[in-house]
């Protein structure tokens, strides 16, 4: 897991733990274990990419895009003649 599915599940959890009364430590370690668990499971099912990953696939699609541009025009061109 990245540091921003970390820091999510880190975020959910201190918010979810303030819910439950602060006498009860035992039921919050419980309940923030059980949670962490249950959160790492989802967000692993998502197959999330990091937006590091995203942006470089961004900037390939977008070379790709303009070199079939570049080719299109190349056989266009050799139709012609």
């Amino acid at each position: 897991m990245d540091n921003s599915q970390q820091s999510f599940i880190k975020d959910t959890l201190d918010a979810a733990s303030k819910l439950l009364p602060p006498s009860s430590q035992k039921m919050r370690e419980d309940f923030e274990k059980n949670l962490r668990a249950l959160l790492e499971a989802q967000l692993r099912q998502m197959d999330l990419v990091s937006k590091e990953e995203f942006n470089a696939n961004l900037q390939l699609v977008s070379r790709l895009t303009d070199r079939v541009a570049q080719l299109e025009q190349k056989v266009d061109a050799l139709k012609k003649d």
